[in-house]
């Protein structure tokens, strides 16, 4: 995607998520999950992410929260 700079950070994937408009607290459900289901490390979850966006998978599993908006 043009324009976006892919780093490896929490601040990274901070701003990746104000760049793509993308919900923060749908990204830490998934940083979540993958520390507590598959014992990742932060970082880990935090590179496999951004690697999510980079491919543009983050788009596939977007999914509604309660209130009826994507994530």
């Amino acid at each position: 995607k043009g324009g976006i700079k892919m780093g490896k950070t929490l601040e990274d994937l901070k701003e990746i998520c104000k760049q793509t408009n993308t919900s923060y607290s749908g990204i830490e459900f998934l940083l979540k999950y993958y520390q507590e289901s598959l014992h990742w490390s932060l970082n880990k979850a935090i590179a496999y992410v951004i690697e999510l966006f980079e491919n543009d998978t983050i788009d596939s599993i977007k999914v509604l929260g309660k209130d009826g908006k994507e994530i």
